[in-house]
């Protein structure tokens, strides 16, 4: 991480109008008639995935440690146990290390909600992505995104993967806009003292949503 970066990360920890009342967020979404498949090919990174109910036990200790730490232990064993959640882990090459993971969910028969975004039968969405701080400006996190896509839309039905990130962001807006996707929509989530109460969404016409009881993955 550059201290540029590091510097971002600690204005947008502590960002009271985003974090306490008002969040804007950009909603980016890819089909599957426009998505190319990638090549995952690293010659440092291996990338493993959890599609099947799994139980955080069977997982080495440096692995439950890591997610642990970055998630939460319930979290992560109740992610394990959906049968639509899939876990892709991002695992140095010669140390065996995690260096990162990312998630997806697919609403299958029902629609899915996370994160106070509804995401509708036959889509995906990909959230929760982590790089550990030695392991980032590596092309972990492309290779991860590579990784999810490839999946979602080489072994499921889903016919568009949604990704959504922070304004503040500006790092990972980038990042997604090279790997190729589209802005859907705009999202801003209005807040009570940081607990989201209503998300509003904006592309060909404008959707207000009360989102205080949507619970997530």
């Amino acid at each position: 991480m550059t201290a540029s970066t590091s510097r971002l990360h600690r204005l947008r920890s502590v960002d009271p109008i985003q974090d306490l009342w008002f969040k804007p967020r950009t909603v980016f979404s890819i089909d599957r008639d426009a998505y190319e498949h990638r090549e995952i090919d690293h010659d440092k990174y291996d990338i493993e995935q959890y599609a099947d109910r799994c139980s955080l036990k069977e997982f080495d200790s440096e692995t439950r440690s890591f997610l642990k730490t970055h998630i939460g232990e319930e979290t992560v064993s109740d992610r394990l146990k959906n049968a639509n959640c899939t876990l892709f882990l991002a695992r140095h090459r010669d140390s065996g290390h995690s260096a990162g993971f990312y998630w997806s969910v697919v609403a299958c028969s029902d629609p899915v909600w996370h994160d106070s975004y509804k995401i509708s039968v036959s889509n995906a969405l990909v959230f929760n992505a982590y790089v550990a701080e030695d392991h980032r400006r590596q092309g972990v996190y492309r290779l991860l995104q590579s990784a999810v896509h490839n999946y979602l839309f080489s072994t499921t039905e889903c016919e568009s993967v949604i990704t959504i990130v922070e304004d503040r962001n500006t790092a990972s807006l980038r990042a997604n806009r090279r790997f190729g996707l589209q802005t859907k929509a705009d999202n801003y989530l209005i807040k009570i003292l940081s607990v989201n109460v209503l998300s509003i969404v904006k592309s060909d016409m404008i959707t207000v949503l009360y989102v205080l009881q949507k619970g997530g993955v």
